[in-house]
């Protein structure tokens, strides 16, 4: 079983989509029995195909490491600058954030197709859906993508 992202262009249509492929050797050579693929996002119009590979990969670890309930993996995809918006200190938050991450007995986190727009200064929006509404406000930092802000709005 193979599993990689695929970023797909051409001048009608571009995506990013995490495949699964199931091979199996015949003969001389290896064939394809089964392809899943799962659309991860499509790209805003100025947000390149290597910032929403960025984007995608540090939204999917952040809900590896949420699902794994590793605290400190968690919170070290938040910049900092990043700001609670609740008005709790950025203090406050972590010290939640820790004691629900290591309290669970487990956590489950589904995210949907991704939408992402650019922010119009280097930083995109990343929203989708679990049990709620999220969008995680994004912006490159020391050559990674971090979350410097997350809005929750509950679903209807």
């Amino acid at each position: 079983m193979l599993r990689f992202n695929q970023l797909y262009r051409s001048s009608l249509y571009s995506d990013l989509s995490e495949k699964t492929l199931s091979v199996r050797w015949q003969g001389s050579r290896w064939l394809i029995e089964r392809e899943e693929s799962t659309l991860l996002a499509v790209p805003a119009p100025s947000l390149g195909m290597a910032e929403l590979d960025g984007i995608a990969r540090l939204v999917k670890a952040w809900r590896e490491d949420w699902v794994l309930q590793d605290a400190s993996a968690y919170l070290g995809h938040y910049g900092r600058a990043f700001e609670p918006d609740d008005g709790q200190s950025r203090e406050s938050w972590e010290r939640l954030q820790r004691e629900r991450l290591t309290t669970a007995d487990s956590i489950e986190v589904g995210i949907g197709r991704l939408q992402i727009d650019s922010d119009g200064s280097g930083g995109a929006f990343v929203r989708f859906r679990e049990v709620v509404a999220k969008t995680l406000h994004v912006a490159p930092e020391n050559g990674r993508w971090k979350i410097v802000s997350e809005v929750a709005e509950p679903s209807r």
